[in-house]
């Protein structure tokens, strides 16, 4: 079914039909040309992942800034998200 706010569909696999939201967001993104004629854009955001393994030995003062939980820091269009993992790591 196809109408000009959505497309649906549907996928048959072993266990039966099922109905799904498929996300093109790579720009290199095989499924987005089937989907439709829109082009990448690059809009100028970037992200970088980090981890501190067992930050409560090896960073212990990062550790305790973040206090088992979670920091986010937003300034000058910038932003910065600390979570402690279940590992321990952060």
């Amino acid at each position: 079914m196809r109408d000009s706010s959505c497309i649906s569909l549907a996928v048959k696999c072993a266990m039966g039909r099922y109905r799904l939201i498929v996300g093109c967001d790579g720009a290199f993104s095989k499924t987005r040309t089937l989907l439709t004629s829109e082009q990448p854009l690059y809009s100028g955001i970037e992200g970088c992942t980090m981890q501190i393994p067992n930050a409560q030995v090896t960073e212990s003062d990062k550790y305790n800034f973040v206090n088992r939980g979670s920091v986010l820091a937003y300034s000058n269009e910038k932003s910065i998200s600390i979570q402690q993992l279940s590992s321990g790591d952060i």
